[in-house]
């Protein structure tokens, strides 16, 4: 079975996490990913513009700016990017606030593993 090409942008201020997500999603058994992860959200629309991509992965706080502020300028001009935030809170307001801004997926950092990731993709993108 040959596996779905999907490009990947992934923005997280701990260089450590991007690495973490990467390893997972170098994992995943039905997909071939293309990975760009930047560490500055600012790098974020500039790279948008140069290089199409298929899913957004936002960390939930990047230094001072939320990922909410981002999905908002997000949907205003690329509004079909999927987008999932990962975040080190685990309360439900957080999620909910995620949720409400416009991300497909919150997912907590604790939780994230190749299975979470699996069955977030089957789900968005087709078995």
């Amino acid at each position: 079975m040959s596996k779905k090409n999907i490009r990947i942008l992934a923005v997280d201020d701990d260089a450590l996490d991007l690495m973490i997500l990467q390893r997972y999603l170098d994992r995943l058994e039905q997909w071939d990913t293309t990975f760009l992860p930047l560490t500055n959200g600012n790098e974020v629309w500039q790279t948008l513009s140069m290089q199409p991509v298929d899913l957004l992965f936002l960390d939930y706080r990047l230094g001072a700016v939320k990922s909410t502020e981002i999905i908002g300028r997000l949907h205003r001009e690329w509004e079909t990017l999927p987008v999932i935030v990962l975040t080190g809170h685990d309360e439900p307001e957080v999620s909910e606030e995620i949720l409400h801004a416009g991300a497909q997926y919150c997912i907590p950092k604790q939780q994230l593993s190749v299975d979470v990731l699996q069955a977030v993709f089957s789900h968005m993108l087709g078995p």
